[in-house]
């Protein structure tokens, strides 16, 4: 989950989550909007974007192996 706090606060972060099997694929799923991409654990670890375009607002992801 992102949240976005004001003005200056949208744009993106880089995150990298941990814990994950590098060799496995993981789906990565807006809960928003529904849209959906796969990445490898490798990939997610090493660095994943998230993007906000509107200022004051959240963003809540949910990912799962493959």
């Amino acid at each position: 989950m992102r949240f976005s706090y004001g003005a200056a606060s949208s744009g993106s972060v880089t995150v990298k989550l941990m814990g994950l099997d590098p060799s496995r694929n993981y789906r990565i799923t807006n809960k928003d909007n529904g849209e959906s991409i796969v990445k490898s654990g490798a990939e997610l670890a090493s660095g994943f974007d998230l993007r906000s375009d509107q200022p004051r607002s959240s963003l809540l992801l949910k990912y799962q192996a493959e």
